[in-house]
């Protein structure tokens, strides 16, 4: 009696309206058919749409596809088999006909036989054989699988077969990638990319979400396709979708019952119970495993759920460790709370954090031994755990675990309140610190341990590293250096995060009192100890700073070479940029500001004001902002500029303002004068005056903003004896880029109070001082008088090129020029050019010779000639083709 069969099973699926175009999948598999591979394998967890791509696909074909959809009742091997040759028969009647009475028929023929009478049909057909099997994880008898396998072992060169599965198949899968004669599309080929989940959701499912919306979902859902579909149902009719998006878990009702009935449903109770008890962990190795279930096969169930695509991610090549899917896993915690009780959940927490702490993973052991109310174990592992975070300048997470703890558990624990200090310290609040240290020393003193304990010991010098950096902060400089001496005395020689901040807080107080040489060792040191330490927070940021001496020492191609290879090589590094390195893109677009390169320079400080708001440090972004909007008002697009976080903002307002704030300083005195706001500079200047004998330390960049003051409102005596001075000292301390500006401002005093020649004489001396690292925008910000200066200067032969780079950059209305270029402005040309000697230059460019151009002028050759070296060094050029492009690009032909 024939089998009676169940069309549809035959039949290819029909598209779905809610399908997105997948092209480069469907080139894969076109590509496994076109090199005649003798299998497509598709296996991945449910939903992710294979049967849907298939379907696709075997449209897309120019040519007839048997498609077979497996379901449990398939796995009996004479219900399979009459079924592969019916799928067969449905696109080439061919194939196979005497297949089935063969199979019906008593006495009939052993199974390899009848499979190779299939073969040998399947040999002879006329056309190409596709053979489809879907849903083939239904097939679990071995009988059906040594069938599929001679099949392929034997497979006829016209005949190619794709199997999807949500599991592999048992079949020689190994030795058929050995020979080439397979191609696999997994689960990470097909989740859904950005693009596509823009499509599905936008315009399939017509959400109009945002695309930092789809981004969140494609997240949290890792480009599970079914996910997808199920997420933009329940969010169908829902006004708040960030709210949905941010909430959003594998509890949520379609995906619970999804994966409910799909999966969880369908285990065997023993794989069942490993998956609830081991979805407490986000990483999953086998013995640690074991710990939770008290079983010993956690390695090999974790192969079994692999090898069965159970939402199941390897972290490894050798597949040690892994992990769930993040849906999967919020759907086995929802489960667990509901049938485990309070005390096995405790259980389970606690032999987790025994594992981990065991094999030294106390970072991962700490969220444990919190859900397991193990209080004093996680206060343990935060001291333990605790200098990762602080070297990566993670306060908040920090501040996550210390506020697990009760508060009276923190205080009596002396590291444990130091640690707290250290999060206010990192985050700025200065104020807050000081409270945590007297905890920490009552607690210390509790414990009783003699004065030379190395941990007590230790502690006392990171209590007086906070003490040293509040100081300085307060500009308190005998007790900073007293604080400093007392930790470097005290402090552990491994105790390098904290050394290492240490030494910072010694090269800024360095650089505040002008002392670059010794700024410049403290940095180093930083650099060597955070390195060492592998703190990169302050490795990064202490470059800034270096950099920022080069800079005051004039060096401003080194300052500019030591910040772009320490950007490049973070971004090689790290997979987002450090917030420290937003330091490094201000101080390297301070030097292109300086060269006049103001697109680059306001780029980089775009970068720097977004990495410095996620710094918190308000004086740092006030100074860049300031910068940048200086930067939009030359520019014209001062409009385009957006303006600071409104909670950035507000905390810079409310700050004490910070008279050792030097780049602020100059920053800030500048833009005043610039805006013509004379009166809040002379208000400033006031109160820096009163604070100067308490600072009992010189402030190069005041004292520039003083003398500028002192300037605008006409006391050129005092001005020019304080630049003296400026001056004196500044070469004391190897400050080059401070007697630059300082001489630029004697310039304008002298010129101001009508003495021509000292002017000149002080923007001389300027100019060969700044010409080799390119100063621009310390002359050309001082406008008109100093471009006067300038013209002079230049009609003088001093360094024509250079200062013809800054005379083209004074240009009112024209685009600023690069230094390095030879430019000359044209209006000083033309005054400087006579009438005989333009008439030169056009017949030049009109290709004459000499003797030609005398012929044509009526003059002798020698006149000519000598018209031709004063235009040469007019334009200074050397030749004639450099005279005709240099007139070119002044537009004087």
């Amino acid at each position: 009696m024939s089998t009676p069969l169940l069309a549809t099973k035959l039949y290819v699926p029909p598209s779905r309206p809610e399908m997105v175009p997948r092209p480069h999948l469907l080139r894969r598999l076109d590509e496994g058919l076109r090199l005649g591979h003798r299998l497509t394998l598709i296996s991945a967890p449910a939903g992710f749409g294979k049967t849907t791509l298939l379907s696709a696909w075997a449209r897309s074909l120019q040519q007839p596809v048997s498609w077979l959809s497996l379901d449990e009742a398939d796995d009996e091997l004479h219900r399979f088999f009459t079924y592969l040759v019916a799928a067969l028969q449905e696109t080439d009647d061919h194939i196979g006909p005497a297949m089935q009475e063969l199979w019906e028929a008593p006495g009939r023929l052993p199974v390899d036989g009848l499979v190779i009478g299939l073969i040998n049909s399947i040999a002879a057909a006329p056309t190409p054989v596709v053979l489809i099997l879907d849903d083939y994880q239904a097939i679990g008898q071995p009988e059906i699988h040594q069938v599929v396998t001679f099949l392929l072992d034997h497979c006829p060169p016209q005949m190619h077969l794709v199997i999807a599965s949500r599991e592999d198949p048992p079949l020689p899968l190994s030795q058929l990638r050995a020979r080439g004669q397979i191609a696999e599309i997994r689960e990470r080929d097909l989740r859904f990319t950005t693009q596509e989940s823009i499509v599905f959701l936008n315009q399939v499912m017509d959400l109009e979400l945002t695309a930092d919306e789809v981004s969140a979902l494609e997240t949290r859902t890792e480009g599970w396709v079914a996910g997808l579909q199920l997420v933009a149902l329940s969010m169908r009719d829902r006004a708040d979708t960030q709210g949905f998006v941010r909430s959003l878990t594998g509890t949520h009702r379609h995906i619970l019952d999804y994966l409910t009935d799909e999966v969880l449903e369908r285990q065997p109770e023993q794989v069942r119970t490993f998956l609830l008890y081991t979805s407490i962990l986000d990483r999953l190795t086998g013995s640690l495993c074991n710990a939770l279930t008290g079983e010993e096969n956690g390695q090999d169930t974790l192969e079994l759920l692999d090898s069965t695509n159970l939402f199941i991610i390897p972290l490894d090549d050798e597949r040690r460790w892994y992990r769930y899917h993040p849906l999967f896993r919020d759907l086995l915690r929802h489960y667990l709370k509901q049938e485990a009780s309070n005390q096995a959940l405790v259980l389970l927490h606690r032999r987790a954090c025994t594992w981990l702490a065991q094999h030294d993973l106390k970072a991962e052991a700490l969220p444990h031994a919190i859900a397991g109310q193990d209080l004093d174990c996680a206060a343990d592992l935060i001291e333990a755990s605790a200098a990762g975070p602080m070297l990566r300048g993670k306060v908040e997470i920090l501040n996550a675990w210390l506020d697990e703890l009760p508060s009276d558990l923190v205080r009596a624990r002396p590291l444990l309140s130091v640690i707290r200090a250290w999060t206010y310290h990192m985050d700025g609040q200065r104020d807050a610190i000081e409270p945590h240290l007297i905890d920490a020393e009552r607690s210390l003193q509790m414990l009783g341990l003699p004065d030379d304990d190395p941990f007590a010991s230790d502690l006392r010098g990171q209590i007086a590293a906070m003490r040293a950096s509040n100081a300085r902060h307060r500009g308190d400089w005998p007790l900073f250096f007293r604080y400093a001496d007392e930790a470097l005395e005290l402090l552990a020689e491994d105790s390098l995060a904290v050394r290492t901040t240490l030494n910072a807080n010694l090269g800024l107080a360095y650089m505040l009192r002008a002392d670059l040489r010794a700024a410049m060792a403290a940095f180093r040191e930083v650099q060597s100890l955070g390195q060492a330490s592998g703190n990169m927070i302050s490795a990064v940021n202490c470059i800034g700073f270096l950099a920022a001496i080069l800079i005051a020492q004039g060096r401003l191609r080194q300052a500019v070479d030591l910040c772009r290879h320490t950007i490049d090589s973070q971004l090689e590094h790290f997979s987002e940029p450090l917030p420290t390195l937003g330091h490094v893109h201000a101080v390297l677009a301070r030097v292109l500001y300086e060269w006049n390169d103001l697109a680059s320079a306001a780029a980089h400080l775009e970068q720097a004001v977004d990495l410095g708001e996620r710094t918190h440090l308000p004086s740092t972004l006030r100074f860049r902002a300031s910068m940048l909007t200086r930067i939009r008002q030359i520019q014209g697009t001062e409009q385009d500029l957006a303006p600071l976080p409104p909670q950035i903002e507000k905390v810079a307002q409310r700050e004490q303002e910070n008279l050792d704030d030097a780049d602020l300083t100059a920053w800030r005195v500048r833009h005043w004068l610039d805006q013509g706001d004379v009166a809040t500079a002379e208000r400033w200047a006031e109160a820096y005056r009163r604070d100067k004998p308490a600072a009992q330390t010189w402030r190069p960049y005041g004292e520039l903003g003083l003398a500028r003051v002192l300037i605008a409102r006409q006391e050129w005596k005092e001005a020019l004896d304080l630049l003296t001075q400026i001056r004196r000292s500044a070469l004391e301390a190897g400050g080059a880029g401070w007697v630059i500006e300082a001489l630029v401002l004697e310039a304008l005093a002298h010129q101001a109070m009508g003495q021509t020649d000292r002017a000149l004489t002080a923007v001389s001396e300027a100019v060969p001082l700044a010409e080799p690292e390119g100063y621009v925008r310390t002359f050309v910000d001082e406008g008109e008088p100093m471009a006067t200066l300038l013209g002079q200067v230049w009609r003088h032969g001093v360094s024509p090129h250079y200062v013809g780079t800054l005379l083209a950059a004074c240009r009112a209305g024209l685009p600023a020029m690069s230094v390095g270029s030879q430019a000359t402005p044209t209006h000083l040309l033309y005054e400087a050019l006579t009438e005989r000697e333009l008439e030169v230059l056009r017949l030049i460019d009109a290709g004459l010779s000499n003797r030609e151009i005398a012929s044509r002028l009526y003059v002798s050759l020698n006149t000519v000639r000598t018209h031709t070296k004063n235009l040469y060094s007019k334009l200074a050029v050397h030749s004639r083709t450099q005279a005709i492009t240099r007139a070119r690009d002044l537009g004087l032909l």
